[in-house]
């Protein structure tokens, strides 16, 4: 999956599209670290993606 198209200037994009692909990209489950995503390996645990990125309440 592609988040933008190889031949696509990526100097015009905003840096909210920039780190909305980062965020998609890094919370996507990894078959190589046992289907959890980087946040999950690296912590020891199971994490909900919706916490990381609109916080507790």
């Amino acid at each position: 999956m592609r988040f933008f198209p190889k031949e696509m200037k990526t100097g015009g994009l905003s840096r909210h599209k920039i780190d909305e692909a980062q965020c998609l990209i890094n919370i996507r489950p990894r078959k190589a670290l046992n289907y959890f995503n980087p946040i999950e390996f690296l912590s020891g645990k199971r994490v909900s993606p919706m916490l990381s990125i609109y916080g507790q309440h």
